[in-house]
């Protein structure tokens, strides 16, 4: 009877150091930089994005990660009179590829609204915004670039001063691997989502 236990203590012992192990070494794959980029795999920077073949591209910003009602709330009552909803944006494009240097154009993209963090949950969205802009030309400036530590997401915007002075920044946001799985077109984005705008 005691050499069963001991087995079976054994066994769960076991069991625990892989699970253990196979967690925090993934959170230690995660967190290295990546060197190559490769095709239909998920990345995680200031925003998650991905490399298609064909030379596309897809980017997801998530503002819809509130912890709970209450700090949906705050961020309301912080930026009254404007309305605050959790929201999703979906980009998808095409690149350009010049040494290690990735240049994005992009084609399309979609907002969609969530009245709750419990419509975020359950996957039901109240409003979409659907922009097509295949105009656009590709940025003079490349989005990623490679150091030498690794593959950086350069996050380009212009700011303002007080005299109304514009000047363009630029962050430099190392790429890492990540665990999610993106959809890898706007169309696909929305099908994940139930649409309750005329339901009461």
């Amino acid at each position: 009877m005691k050499k069963k236990k001991l087995r079976l203590s054994l066994v769960l012992v076991g069991l625990v150091l892989i699970v253990g192990g196979g967690y925090f070494g993934w959170q230690w794959y995660e967190e290295q930089p990546v060197s190559q980029l490769e095709l239909n795999q998920t990345y995680a920077s200031n925003y998650d994005f991905k490399l298609l073949e064909g030379n596309r591209w897809v980017v997801l910003l998530d503002n819809s990660d509130y912890e709970d009602e209450d700090e949906l709330e705050e961020e309301r009552l912080d930026n009254y009179p404007d309305d605050v909803y959790p929201e999703q944006t979906f980009y998808e494009g095409t690149y350009k590829k010049k040494g290690d240097k990735y240049y994005f154009r992009m084609t399309k993209s979609v907002t969609v609204q969530f009245k709750s963090v419990k419509a975020v949950e359950k996957k039901e969205i109240f409003k979409k915004y659907i922009d097509n802009a295949e105009n656009l030309v590709y940025q003079k400036e490349p989005t990623l670039v490679k150091t030498k530590s690794g593959y950086v997401y350069r996050d380009i915007y212009t700011e303002v001063d007080e005299d109304g002075e514009e000047s363009q920044l630029v962050d430099e946001i190392p790429v890492n691997h990540s665990s999610d799985k993106l959809p890898d077109s706007v169309e696909h984005f929305l099908k994940q989502f139930k649409d309750v705008a005329n339901k009461s």
